[in-house]
């Protein structure tokens, strides 16, 4: 059988990496789980789809450098947990230094890598890539400025709250509001499980990161992005404490075939 060729398509799992050198951990007040709970666990596992051009899985936890925060020492390293318990032990904190070294280090390579492929498609003659960034989230907790919980999936383009349209203050959208019902009715029907549209997130740094930079001197190209984020839960019971990775597979199979049903509407292939 042919192997299917790949297409322009780049996937970014930022979230991905769940664990931290011990040359940090003995300097924090969060257990080994709550470290783990911190990362979007499985989302390597689960990002990987077969055609995409590059897939970019981090290298770094998040609580060393947020790749979906602006990369500032300000605005990319949380200091606390989404349960509000203080990451770092009193006086034992992330130095400037520390900090400014882990964003080079990590946070600049990701989107330099990723910019540089999207513009490696672009020269050899792709007039559109598609952007999919790859999250997931626990729901025992409420989250966003709405304070709700995460539907079993949801997808996300800067837009208007479940619709995905432009908003009145004229920001552009990083993918169109048709698109992303093209995507949501696939992601239902694929996955068979409940898809929202910017019903608790908007969409992260991530996309808007790369919708901004992504088009830099190659006029009359196109960048579609989107956020995905599932429920960690659909994989991590929180009771038992088990993995279910029968569930993992098929979840990255209905992912990745609405996938490719989305990159037919916009006519990748």
């Amino acid at each position: 059988m042919a192997r299917k060729k790949k297409l322009p398509i780049i996937i970014s799992a930022p979230h991905a990496c769940s664990v931290i050198l011990a040359r940090f951990t003995k300097r924090m007040k969060l257990s080994p789980e709550q470290i783990w709970r911190c990362s979007d666990p499985f989302t390597k596992e689960t990002c990987q789809y077969p055609r995409a051009h590059a897939i970019y899985v981090s290298k770094n936890h998040r609580l060393l450098g947020d790749l979906n925060r602006p990369p500032t020492a300000d605005t990319a390293f949380q200091t606390e947990d989404f349960y509000g318990n203080s990451v770092w032990k009193k006086g034992k904190e992330l130095s400037q230094l520390e900090k400014a070294e882990l964003l080079g280090r990590y946070w600049f390579p990701h989107y330099e890598g990723i910019v540089h492929d999207m513009h490696s498609l672009f020269d050899a003659g792709h007039k559109k890539v598609l952007f999919i960034d790859h999250h997931n989230t626990a729901v025992d907790h409420p989250l966003g400025k709405s304070r709700e919980y995460l539907p079993s999936i949801e997808i996300s383009n800067l837009g208007s709250r479940h619709r995905g349209a432009k908003l009145r203050s004229g920001n552009a959208t990083s993918m169109p509001a048709a698109a992303m019902k093209v995507f949501q009715k696939a992601l239902r029907e694929e996955t068979h499980l409940g898809t929202e549209v910017n019903s608790i997130f908007r969409g992260g740094y991530g996309i808007n990161w790369v919708t901004q930079h992504g088009l830099e001197q190659h006029s009359g190209c196109k960048v579609y992005a989107v956020q995905l984020e599932y429920n960690l839960n659909l994989i991590h019971n929180p009771l038992s404490g088990r993995n279910d990775l029968q569930a993992l597979e098929k979840l990255r199979d209905g992912i990745n075939k609405a996938i490719d049903r989305l990159t037919d509407y916009l006519k990748l292939g």
